[in-house]
């Protein structure tokens, strides 16, 4: 269980009625959903939830989340206000966006891709955040794919994103005898880049062949030193030996990769 700010607990369980009431299935995604599965003190004021309705199809939901008082940010369409402050950003991701890989903001007129969230669909686990709230979550692979999708998207201003994927590397598979296992070994990595190889073995399994191109790319990327998005890199490891451990991580993490993908063809 995870601890939320009290406002964000009431928006949960208005947004989980009326979801079941609307038919619509939601899966909590980012940072959020990150803290469900790893041991995190930072706080996010925003509560990512991805729906399975496309964006033309919403209004049964949100005429019920406007009954319940929700109002919609006016500088940002995914953004809903609620009486006491929480703030819930609902991505309508449903069949037509999935099947064209975006969706488009109609009053922004702006596109966000959409790849990878067939997984957060399909790959949701069901979790107790608090007592007597159970929600679906993304798990930690599908989350590292949409940070590699968010990232490749627009480069320039998703840095963080790639902060956030040398951080799931460090605490992939932390707890557990998962990092001792014969997979581990049998690669040759050590305790502290197991789990960035763990990581790339489970996106790998993942990934579709489009998917896996993307996340190749960004691999290619990040090891070329010439690349501005290795130095958003690099700023997460501050002198030679941390510097190093960063690149052991991402060759690991490479690594992992090709041998899941290999895994994912032979299935």
């Amino acid at each position: 269980m995870i601890e939320l700010l009290p406002e964000q607990v009431e928006a949960l369980r208005q947004l989980q009625r009326a979801c079941q009431d609307a038919g619509v299935d939601a899966v909590i995604i980012g940072a959020t959903a990150y803290r469900v599965w790893i041991d995190d003190d930072r706080r996010t004021q925003d509560v990512d939830v991805a729906l399975a309705v496309d964006i033309d199809q919403l209004g049964s939901l949100t005429d019920r989340l406007q009954a319940a008082g929700w109002t919609q940010d006016p500088k940002r369409e995914e953004r809903w206000l609620t009486q006491t402050g929480a703030r819930i950003d609902l991505l309508p991701i449903g069949e037509q966006a999935r099947r064209t890989g975006y969706v488009t903001w109609p009053k922004a007129e702006m596109r966000m891709s959409v790849v990878g969230f067939e997984h957060v669909f399909a790959e949701a686990v069901e979790k107790e955040l608090i007592p007597n709230l159970v929600m679906k979550v993304a798990p930690l692979p599908v989350l590292a794919l949409l940070k590699i999708v968010a990232y490749m998207d627009d480069p320039h201003g998703r840095g963080k994103d790639l902060e956030d994927l040398g951080r799931l590397m460090e605490q992939y598979e932390l707890e557990g005898e998962r990092r001792f296992s014969d997979e581990v070994f049998e690669a040759g990595a050590d305790f502290e880049s197991a789990g960035a190889f763990l990581l790339g073995l489970d996106v790998g399994r993942l990934c579709t062949e489009s998917e896996a191109n993307l996340a190749g790319n960004l691999i290619a990327v990040l090891q070329d030193e010439d690349q501005p998005a290795q130095w958003t890199w690099a700023r997460r490891h501050v002198g030679e030996p941390a510097v190093e451990e960063g690149k052991k991580r991402l060759e690991s993490f490479a690594a992992g990769f090709v041998i899941g993908q290999r895994q994912s063809h032979a299935r």
